[in-house]
């Protein structure tokens, strides 16, 4: 008796993970939306990436993160098309310049902007 209930249990253990697995598995191919392995990347049902909505749900997402000046300063380098420090503090009156220049790494961080040239010499690019 105890060794049928030791073989029961031992079929269990490795039966169960497998039919969990089956049955998640079939259940993503069910769906409409597939998800590729790679972050922010939408596939519709063909495998097509649904490149559009990728970029919009994260630029939305993006741009809900960043405060009042740092908006600003992206719409002085999108209106210029090109800026340096000298102009976005012009633009942006009563900010220090190291809270400006850190409001500019977090916008390039976060892949709105480039920087072209050193420090001081250093213009600003929307990253298109």
């Amino acid at each position: 008796m105890k060794a049928i209930r030791n073989t029961l249990s031992i079929i269990l253990i490795i039966l169960l993970p497998a039919v969990i697995i089956y049955f998640v598995i079939k259940k993503l191919q069910e769906s409409k939306v597939y998800y590729s392995h790679e972050p922010f990347r939408i596939l519709n049902e063909d495998g097509v990436e649904e490149e559009e909505r990728i970029i919009e749900k994260s630029e939305n997402k993006l741009r809900s993160d960043l405060n009042r000046r740092q908006k600003k300063v992206l719409e002085i380098i999108k209106s210029s098309q090109e800026a340096d420090m000298e102009d976005i503090a012009h633009a942006v009156k009563n900010v220090h310049v190291r809270t400006l220049r850190r409001d500019l790494n977090k916008l390039a961080d976060s892949g709105f902007i480039k920087k072209i040239g050193s420090t001081k010499a250093a213009k600003y690019i929307l990253n298109v």
